[in-house]
């Protein structure tokens, strides 16, 4: 089951990303967050493996946010 949450991107580091909260959501192997800028909102839809939050995707904004 997937969920997504959105959030302003306070650190990006190779195995995981973290958003304001602190919520840490782990990258799986062959995610980049490179392209992601530091404070920039962002929505995140993740699942939940073994108590972790685990990426499946990225967009830049909030989720509902007008362009």
């Amino acid at each position: 089951m997937s969920t997504t949450i959105s959030g302003r991107l306070i650190e990006i580091r190779d195995a995981y990303i973290v958003l304001t909260g602190p919520t840490y959501i782990m990258l799986p192997p062959g995610m980049k967050g490179e392209n992601l800028v530091v404070g920039e909102p962002i929505t995140v839809t993740m699942t939940s493996q073994g108590g972790r939050w685990t990426a499946e995707r990225f967009e830049r904004g909030f989720e509902g946010e007008a362009p």
